[in-house]
């Protein structure tokens, strides 16, 4: 027979589920940082890297020159606004390796503009004028094939310039 005891146990278990399960009225801003893996990985990014490099003016001269791209990373920001994290590599000799991080914000409109927030200043990039589109003649007319589209930017840094070619597919 269930005794009163069981029945007091089994509702002080579920009693102090209920109020550690967050049934409390919450902010939208705890909902945006519990949703932020699916934010983060939410994005219309449709490009991608495709190679880069950086020249860098260090005080001190010994890690001064041309770096190359080691990886670049995309965080969402705010809507149509972005994060590019991008480290840059020196090897000196065998065993010495330079590091460079570069974190430039930038906004991106779907095929349309792309504008990077620099310390000289915005610097926009048009995309309509990279489309590229040729039609090929089929048995039942035309069919029209939209190109990869290239990119090449230059951007200045705080201690040089990057440069990155990107790939529309």
């Amino acid at each position: 027979m269930i005794t009163r005891s069981f029945f007091l146990t089994l509702f002080l278990n579920v009693f102090f589920l209920f109020i550690s399960s967050g049934a409390k009225a919450e902010a939208p801003n705890s909902y945006h940082q519990y949703f932020r893996e699916e934010i983060n990985s939410l994005s219309t990014i449709d490009f991608r890297i495709e190679k880069g490099w950086a020249k860098f003016d260090l005080i001190g001269g010994f890690a001064d020159g041309k770096y190359k791209l080691k990886t670049w990373k995309i965080r969402p920001f705010g809507q149509n606004v972005y994060v590019l994290y991008l480290v840059f590599q020196k090897k000196s000799g065998s065993f010495l390796k330079y590091n460079q991080e570069v974190k430039i914000p930038f906004f991106y409109q779907k095929r349309d503009r792309l504008v990077f927030a620099t310390p000289k200043g915005k610097k926009t990039f048009n995309l309509k004028e990279l489309e590229i589109l040729e039609a090929i003649k089929t048995q039942n007319g035309y069919k029209i094939i939209h190109k990869s589209q290239r990119l090449e930017v230059k951007l200045p840094v705080t201690n040089g310039k990057v440069y990155l070619t990107f790939i529309f597919p």
